[in-house]
């Protein structure tokens, strides 16, 4: 006889795993309203609407909105996802997260920092009130309980590169200096309405006086991130590149001088110089070297910036002894050596700062090879040997060939330029001159003639005209 056959009913809510019909806490309800705390990532455009709500609730935990902007990050890469999520009020909603954590600080501005790409993305940043809240970040001194110190020096940097990037472009230049944008790039998705001075006459000057106050105080961040002496760094890099980029404009220039970030950028270059050779083998450093002494070149090149120079004495005698160290390295440091010179010769145009360019660098005098080391004798040498790497470039051009120049050779040639400028302002001393007659005494006249055809001194330091009438 046959053995009877069981079977097995299945009811559904077997399967339920998530249904707890006699229990509150387990129950759907329950988890319906935990579901409300969670932060989820979502691709599409609803998806990141939740993020975007995610981080101005208050019931959202910090972690949460660290989770929310993560997600939002992910998505910035596109520049189509950067203005349709600046529609969405995304500009707002960061300035909100500020000082909710430093982690949160630091995504906050890493989103700052993408968005600003885009000309139309900036203008909402900017509009939108998201400058001043970099600006905290990168200014707070204290360290929030409980806080980790290096979350805190990530956020602050940052945020430096958030003003950096904001900085790269012309049009964020102009915005972060209070200065006019023309009206294609003066507003963005999403952006308040600005007063203008036919509507509200007195709407718009306060516009205009709080624009000021907040492009001083973008510089002055920038000075005091500079002046001091624990930064470290990859910030102290970050915040004189952006300080360059700003310096680039006059605002920037004025407003540099009123925080006498000259003095400053002296200091960071003397602690460097007084490394020796040290900050040349290491490639951020270098970096730092270069781009303070472009800020300095940037200040020179206004007339307030070169009586900074006169009331910053040291500045040329610094820069000197910086261009000693590089002058050891005629196959590197092309961009470090035409910034140095670029800012001699933008020094050395006012007279009183010429005296500087006679002196012995040192206290003793160094000697080398039976010269006494001052800053004639090293730009001699140094046209010398950028002469030497610009040659075989120059033969290959006139051959019409286009040789692929390394990065030394592709700055060599402004090298050259900048150095034959420094000589020809220094010369103008009859002191200078004469010791540049020693200098060159053995060098060959195609030397001599690179630096002073078409000056006034051409007859004195070739002993002939070039027109071949004897002297």
């Amino acid at each position: 006889m046959a053995s009877a056959q069981h079977s097995t009913s299945y009811q559904v809510s077997d399967f339920l795993k998530d249904r707890h019909p006699y229990s509150v806490k387990d129950g759907f309800k329950a988890r319906r309203e935990e579901e409300k705390t969670k932060v989820h990532a979502g691709f599409g455009l609803p998806g990141l609407k939740d993020n975007i709500n995610h981080l101005v609730r208050k019931d959202i935990s910090a972690a949460g909105k660290e989770q929310a902007l993560k997600n939002i990050l992910r998505q910035l890469s596109s520049q189509e996802m950067k203005v349709r999520l600046c529609e969405m009020g995304l500009a707002s909603a960061l300035k909100q997260v500020i000082c909710e954590s430093p982690r949160c600080d630091r995504l906050v501005c890493q989103a700052f920092r993408q968005l600003s790409v885009l000309p139309t993305c900036m203008a909402t940043l900017y509009l939108d009130g998201c400058v001043p809240a970099v600006v905290d970040v990168l200014v707070q001194e204290e360290v929030p309980a409980g806080a980790d110190r290096e979350e805190v020096a990530a956020a602050k940097l940052a945020a430096c590169e958030a003003l950096r990037q904001m900085a790269h472009a012309w049009d964020g230049r102009r915005w972060l200096l209070g200065e006019k944008v023309p009206e294609a790039m003066a507003s963005g998705p999403a952006t308040p309405k600005v007063p203008t001075i036919d509507e509200d006459p007195v709407q718009y000057e306060l516009w205009e006086r709080k624009r000021e106050e907040l492009a001083r105080r973008v510089v002055a961040c920038l000075v005091k991130v500079i002046g001091d002496p624990e930064v470290s760094s990859p910030l102290l890099l970050s915040g004189l590149r952006c300080l360059a980029s700003l310096t680039t404009e006059d605002k920037g220039l004025q407003y540099a001088l009123y925080e006498a970030a000259l003095r400053d950028l002296h200091t960071v270059l003397e602690r460097y110089e007084r490394q020796g050779d040290a900050w040349i083998q290491v490639d951020e450093d270098t970096e730092i070297v270069r781009s303070a002494v472009t800020v300095v070149w940037n200040i020179a090149m206004d007339d307030f910036g070169k009586d900074g120079a006169v009331d910053v004495p040291l500045v040329p005698t610094t820069l000197g002894r910086l261009l000693q160290h590089t002058v050891r390295y005629p196959d590197r440091l092309s961009r470090v050596k035409a910034a140095i010179t670029g800012a001699m010769a933008a020094i050395y145009i006012k007279a009183e700062t010429k005296k500087t360019g006679i002196e012995p660098l040192h206290d003793p005098p160094q000697m080398e090879d039976g010269e006494q080391v001052d800053i004639r004798l090293l730009l001699v040498q140094l046209l010398k040997q950028a002469n030497a790497t610009y040659a075989p470039i120059r033969a290959a051009q006139k051959a019409g060939e286009d040789p692929l120049l390394d990065d030394n050779q592709a700055h060599i040639l402004d090298v050259i330029k900048n150095t034959n400028q420094v000589i020809r302002l220094l010369a103008e001393l009859p002191e200078a001159r004469r010791r540049l007659k020693m200098l060159l005494k053995e060098e060959p006249m195609e030397l001599r003639r690179q630096i002073f055809y078409s000056t006034r001194f051409e007859e004195e330091m070739l002993g002939f005209k070039v027109d071949g009438n004897a002297s």
